[in-house]
């Protein structure tokens, strides 16, 4: 989902050449090309933060020119040069870069491979931020039979198996539309009974909002499933595809891992 204005401070910083280990963007080595980025005042009204780069800036008015960003995709490994480019959409930084640096009020939140970010996000921001549709997030307890939530509960996935002695434990749990399926559910996947509110159909795919005790959620499913509003929904979720953070806006990723 496209997002036009942001109270967080962000930026993305896309390059052909960034060491994950460093979250300084200190310049790469003479055989990358060079990279000398500033980062100036926030730009309060715009909600972004401006970015300078010494030898090639690419801002967010290229976003409607979109020649020149496949001509820039196709020829910047050419070039044999380094490329930041700068933008507040999420898909441009996903299917142009290499590798991504996600921040949020001026602190860096993860640098990684944009499939390791949507794969592996650090915390909750950078799991709701990265894909689109966004990451359904539902408050949930730890209890003796799972998580449990408004509507439903699931068991706690094999990654995470830690929490079960820590009953009572507030924590955000997070999955993708598009890990939602409609079937039963089987081992390892869990199953969740919902109500169909609005289907939006796309061609090959229908994107269903639903409404799941006082949550609403998003699913992508195939179409030929033809789901109709006020539908009785059975979801199924693999466990595999659970993220679970530590409450809050930015809560961090119960399953580890690294920012950089």
């Amino acid at each position: 989902m496209r997002r036009s204005s942001y109270r967080s401070c962000f930026a993305f910083f896309i390059c052909s050449f960034l060491n994950s280990t460093n979250s300084n963007f200190a310049a790469p080595p003479d055989d990358a090309g060079f990279l000398s980025c500033v980062t100036e005042a926030p730009d309060r009204e715009n909600g972004f933060a401006p970015i300078r780069e010494v030898g090639f800036l690419f801002v967010g008015i290229f976003a409607t020119m979109v020649p020149a960003l496949d001509l820039l995709e196709k020829h910047a490994g050419d070039l044999g040069i380094t490329t930041v480019y700068v933008t507040h959409d999420q898909v441009e930084a996903m299917t142009m870069g290499t590798r991504i640096a996600v921040m949020s009020k001026a602190k860096l939140q993860q640098v990684g491979a944009p499939q390791n970010l949507y794969d592996r996000p650090v915390n909750k921001f950078v799991a709701g931020f990265i894909g689109s549709p966004a990451m359904n997030f539902v408050e949930a307890t730890v209890g003796s039979s799972g998580l449990q939530m408004s509507g439903f509960s699931i068991p706690v996935p094999a990654a995470f198996k830690g929490l079960g002695s820590e009953s009572g434990r507030s924590v955000t749990v997070g999955f993708r539309p598009e890990h939602l399926d409609l079937g039963t559910a089987s081992s390892n996947v869990a199953s969740i009974a919902a109500t169909a509110d609005v289907v939006e159909y796309l061609g090959n795919e229908e994107l269903i909002h639903a409404s799941v005790g006082d949550n609403d959620i998003v699913a992508i499913v195939s179409a030929s499933h033809r789901v109709r509003p006020g539908d009785a929904l059975n979801l199924v979720l693999p466990l595999d595809k659970v993220h679970i953070f530590e409450p809050g806006d930015h809560g961090v990723s119960l399953a580890g891992g690294s920012a950089g």
